[in-house]
């Protein structure tokens, strides 16, 4: 059987941009508000160079605490430091978590697949987060210094094959 696969979608699963925050770091809270607006520090993002397939999946990783109250987390990507500027697709913006109550404190991990991307193009997204209510004052949290606090901040984008009928599909 011949190889379905040319030499440029072998570029495929590799890791192609990370951003990590909170290593060895005191720890790092973001208030969240009911607007979608960025994650307070600027280095919640990940840049990459688009890919030959032209399909990426972007990772991210992030302390989630509810606060006293349930509370949805919605988190998105963005294009550029002002949402008023952003022109990446609404879609990219999802619901990712709703707290129970006594359920309110969890590391999330969420992934979004985007295509249609210019190969040799280079990208920088941004995390974006929000909530529906404000209420106990629900948060984001990374990093640590000591036994026992929160998960490192990650972000990363890892190439994806071209779209090849039942092997790699995207609909």
């Amino acid at each position: 059987m011949p190889n379905i696969l040319t030499k440029a979608e072998n570029f495929s699963g590799r890791i192609i941009g990370i951003t990590v925050e909170g290593i060895n770091q005191t720890p790092a809270t973001y208030a969240l508000t009911t607007g979608n607006a960025l994650v307070a520090s600027g280095t919640h993002h990940v840049s990459f160079i688009g890919p030959p397939s032209g399909a990426v999946e972007i990772e991210v990783q992030i302390n989630y605490d509810a606060g006293s109250s349930n509370q949805i987390l919605k988190l998105g990507l963005s294009d550029h430091t002002s949402l008023l500027s952003n022109s990446l697709d609404a879609y990219l913006i999802q619901q990712v978590y709703e707290a129970a109550r006594a359920v309110n404190d969890m590391n999330v991990i969420h992934k979004w697949v985007v295509t249609g991307l210019t190969a040799g193009g280079t990208y920088k997204w941004y995390l974006t987060a929000y909530t529906n209510t404000t209420t106990g004052t629900p948060t984001l949290q990374w990093g640590g210094d000591s036994v026992s606090e929160n998960p490192v901040f990650i972000m990363k984008a890892t190439a994806l094959p071209a779209a090849v009928t039942d092997f790699a599909i995207y609909s």
